[in-house]
Protein backbone atom coordinates (compact mmCIF):
# COMPACT_ATOMS: atom_id res chain seq x y z
CA UNK A 1 0.00 0.00 0.00
CA UNK A 2 1.54 3.22 -1.22
CA UNK A 3 -0.18 5.66 1.24
CA UNK A 4 0.77 3.60 4.48
CA UNK A 5 3.59 5.39 6.53
CA UNK A 6 7.14 3.36 6.70
CA UNK A 7 8.58 3.18 10.17
CA UNK A 8 11.93 2.62 11.05
CA UNK A 9 12.91 0.45 13.73
CA UNK A 10 15.94 1.32 16.43
CA UNK A 11 17.47 -1.50 16.88
CA UNK A 12 20.98 -2.54 19.14
CA UNK A 13 22.54 -5.97 19.68
CA UNK A 14 22.09 -5.48 23.47
CA UNK A 15 18.87 -5.85 25.58
CA UNK A 16 17.50 -2.35 27.30
CA UNK A 17 17.76 -0.26 24.59
CA UNK A 18 13.57 0.21 24.12
CA UNK A 19 12.86 3.14 26.58
CA UNK A 20 9.19 3.06 26.11
CA UNK A 21 6.72 1.04 24.63
CA UNK A 22 6.02 0.75 20.63
CA UNK A 23 4.74 -0.80 18.17
CA UNK A 24 3.22 -1.04 14.66
CA UNK A 25 1.28 -3.16 12.14
CA UNK A 26 3.15 -5.66 9.92
CA UNK A 27 0.61 -6.90 8.24
CA UNK A 28 -3.06 -6.94 7.29
CA UNK A 29 -3.47 -10.56 6.63
CA UNK A 30 -2.85 -12.10 9.06
CA UNK A 31 -3.20 -8.56 11.02
CA UNK A 32 0.09 -9.20 13.10
CA UNK A 33 1.74 -6.68 15.05
CA UNK A 34 5.01 -6.08 16.02
CA UNK A 35 5.69 -4.97 20.00
CA UNK A 36 9.02 -3.69 21.76
CA UNK A 37 8.83 -3.28 24.70
CA UNK A 38 11.72 -2.34 27.37
CA UNK A 39 13.40 -5.99 28.52
CA UNK A 40 11.43 -8.94 28.78
CA UNK A 41 7.55 -7.86 29.31
CA UNK A 42 7.01 -10.49 32.08
CA UNK A 43 7.83 -8.25 34.85
CA UNK A 44 9.54 -11.48 37.13
CA UNK A 45 10.98 -15.07 36.40
CA UNK A 46 9.43 -18.15 37.35
CA UNK A 47 12.73 -19.96 38.38
CA UNK A 48 16.66 -19.53 38.46
CA UNK A 49 16.93 -21.31 35.07
CA UNK A 50 14.86 -19.58 32.80
CA UNK A 51 17.10 -16.69 33.97
CA UNK A 52 20.24 -18.92 32.90
CA UNK A 53 18.22 -19.45 29.32
CA UNK A 54 17.47 -15.61 28.78
CA UNK A 55 21.23 -14.15 29.90
CA UNK A 56 22.84 -16.94 27.54
CA UNK A 57 20.75 -15.87 24.55
CA UNK A 58 21.98 -12.37 25.25
CA UNK A 59 18.10 -11.17 26.37
CA UNK A 60 19.19 -9.41 29.74
CA UNK A 61 22.08 -8.04 30.65
CA UNK A 62 25.07 -10.52 31.18
CA UNK A 63 26.01 -8.32 34.50
CA UNK A 64 22.51 -10.03 36.26
CA UNK A 65 24.68 -13.38 36.31
CA UNK A 66 28.25 -14.20 37.39
CA UNK A 67 29.85 -15.18 34.14
CA UNK A 68 31.44 -18.34 36.14
CA UNK A 69 27.79 -19.91 37.00
CA UNK A 70 26.76 -18.92 33.46
CA UNK A 71 29.69 -21.04 31.75
CA UNK A 72 28.72 -23.92 34.36
CA UNK A 73 24.89 -23.53 33.30
CA UNK A 74 26.25 -24.12 29.45
CA UNK A 75 28.92 -26.48 30.09
CA UNK A 76 26.15 -28.81 32.32
CA UNK A 77 23.04 -27.88 29.42
CA UNK A 78 25.82 -29.41 27.00
CA UNK A 79 26.82 -32.51 29.34
CA UNK A 80 23.16 -33.19 29.83
CA UNK A 81 22.67 -33.25 26.00
CA UNK A 82 25.53 -36.13 25.09
CA UNK A 83 27.74 -33.08 23.43
CA UNK A 84 30.06 -32.06 25.85
CA UNK A 85 32.35 -32.79 22.66
CA UNK A 86 31.32 -29.45 21.31
CA UNK A 87 34.30 -27.45 23.44
CA UNK A 88 36.72 -29.54 22.64
CA UNK A 89 36.08 -30.25 18.89
CA UNK A 90 35.11 -25.68 18.59
CA UNK A 91 38.65 -24.75 20.82
CA UNK A 92 40.55 -27.94 19.37
CA UNK A 93 41.90 -28.98 23.15
CA UNK A 94 44.62 -31.47 23.51
CA UNK A 95 42.33 -33.58 25.61
CA UNK A 96 38.80 -33.99 26.42
CA UNK A 97 37.52 -31.55 28.88
CA UNK A 98 34.10 -31.79 30.53
CA UNK A 99 34.28 -29.11 33.44
CA UNK A 100 33.66 -25.37 32.92
CA UNK A 101 36.77 -24.50 34.80
CA UNK A 102 39.41 -26.51 32.91
CA UNK A 103 37.05 -25.10 29.57
CA UNK A 104 37.79 -21.61 30.90
CA UNK A 105 41.75 -22.24 31.92
CA UNK A 106 42.09 -24.00 27.98
CA UNK A 107 40.43 -21.24 26.69
CA UNK A 108 42.58 -18.72 28.05
CA UNK A 109 45.40 -19.76 27.56
CA UNK A 110 44.99 -20.82 23.40
CA UNK A 111 43.77 -17.49 22.69
CA UNK A 112 45.94 -15.30 25.46
CA UNK A 113 42.84 -13.92 27.17
CA UNK A 114 44.39 -13.31 30.32
CA UNK A 115 41.56 -10.29 30.98
CA UNK A 116 39.66 -12.45 33.30
CA UNK A 117 35.93 -10.98 31.69
CA UNK A 118 37.52 -11.36 28.33
CA UNK A 119 37.64 -15.54 28.83
CA UNK A 120 34.66 -16.13 29.67
CA UNK A 121 33.03 -13.36 27.00
CA UNK A 122 34.86 -14.93 24.46
CA UNK A 123 33.19 -18.18 24.60
CA UNK A 124 29.32 -17.36 25.43
CA UNK A 125 30.17 -15.07 22.41
CA UNK A 126 30.88 -18.61 20.27
CA UNK A 127 27.59 -19.49 21.94
CA UNK A 128 25.55 -16.76 20.94
CA UNK A 129 26.68 -16.89 17.32
CA UNK A 130 26.28 -20.11 17.01
CA UNK A 131 29.74 -21.54 16.66
CA UNK A 132 28.94 -24.77 18.68
CA UNK A 133 26.07 -25.93 16.71
CA UNK A 134 22.51 -25.95 17.13
CA UNK A 135 21.38 -26.72 20.71
CA UNK A 136 17.51 -26.20 22.28
CA UNK A 137 18.36 -24.85 25.98
CA UNK A 138 14.37 -26.40 27.18
CA UNK A 139 13.63 -29.71 27.96
CA UNK A 140 13.19 -32.01 24.34
CA UNK A 141 10.03 -33.53 24.20
CA UNK A 142 9.87 -36.89 22.51
CA UNK A 143 6.52 -37.18 20.69
CA UNK A 144 5.14 -40.25 19.55
CA UNK A 145 2.61 -41.16 16.53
Amino acid sequence: DSKSKKSIVKMAPVPCTTRGLSGFRVSKKPLTYLIDSPGIMVPRFLNEEAIFKLALIGSIRDNLISKEALLEYLVWVYCNKGKSSKFNYIYNFDKEIFCAQDIFFEVRDRYKLFNYESAFDFIIKDFRKGEFGPITLDEEEIRTM
